[in-house]
């Protein structure tokens, strides 16, 4: 159940209620060659500082995008489309064994 979108979603969906909260930067701590991690930051924030850690770990700090109402009608939309789809999958599953090997 990877690669349909549905974690970055969630994870837009965290950002702008951060933002709405007043949160205006998020700190990450991941491993350096985790690329997939720094591209999501990057689409909620703007890089503002990193340091290398012990043992192949980064520590960076994101100043979050501001999150206006266009935007977050639409990502409720999409984030409602995304949910409703997987529920309609985990429905068509037999088992929760079976959600989790497909």
């Amino acid at each position: 159940m990877q690669q349909h979108g549905i974690g970055k979603l969630l994870f837009a969906a965290l950002a702008e209620g951060a933002w709405q909260a007043g949160v205006r930067h998020w700190k990450a701590v991941f491993l350096v060659y985790n690329t997939a991690i720094r591209r999501l930051l990057e689409t909620v924030g703007k890089k503002q500082a990193e340091c290398g850690l012990d043992c192949g770990v980064v520590e960076a700090v994101y100043r979050l995008f501001p999150w206006g109402n266009s935007g977050s009608l639409r990502k409720r939309r999409e984030m409602s489309e995304a949910v409703a789809a997987l529920h309609s999958y985990s429905m068509r599953s037999s088992s929760p064994a079976a959600l989790i090997t497909r």
